[in-house]
C-alpha cells in the first residue's frame, strides 16, 4: 500500500476480514478473560488471607520467643547472683562447716 496508489480490493477485503476475525475472536473471549480475571483476583485474595494469618502467627511466635528469653535472662541473673555468693563462701570458707565430728559441704 503506497500512496498515491489505489488500494487493491484484494487486501482491503483481507483487512476487513482480519478484523472481522479479531472482533469476533474479542467477542468470543471475553467471558473466559472475565473467568480468568475473576479466578485470579481470588487466589490473590485467598493469598493475601494466607499471608497475614502467617503473619500473625509469626508475631505470636516472636512475643513467646521474647517473653521465654527475657525470663531466661532472669534466671541467669539470678543463678549468677547463687554462684557469686558459693564461690565467696568457698573462698573464705573452703565450702565446709566443721561440727564437730565431721566437716559437711554447704551449698
Amino acid at each position: 500500500m503506497c500512496f498515491e496508489h489505489p488500494i487493491n480490493n484484494d487486501v482491503l477485503k483481507m483487512v476487513q476480514d482480519e478484523m472481522t476475525t479479531l472482533v469476533k475472536s474479542v467477542e468470543d473471549n471475553k467471558e473466559t478473560w472475565r473467568q480468568d480475571h475473576e479466578g485470579l483476583r481470588n487466589n490473590l485474595q485467598n493469598l493475601t488471607q494466607l499471608f497475614g494469618l502467617e503473619i500473625k502467627s509469626l508475631e505470636a511466635k516472636h512475643t513467646s520467643l521474647r517473653t521465654g528469653f527475657e525470663r531466661l535472662e532472669s534466671r541467669q541473673e539470678v543463678l549468677e547472683v547463687k554462684v557469686s555468693g558459693l564461690s565467696q563462701g568457698m573462698d573464705t570458707g573452703n565450702g565446709f562447716i566443721k561440727t564437730g565430728k565431721k566437716a559437711d559441704l554447704c551449698l
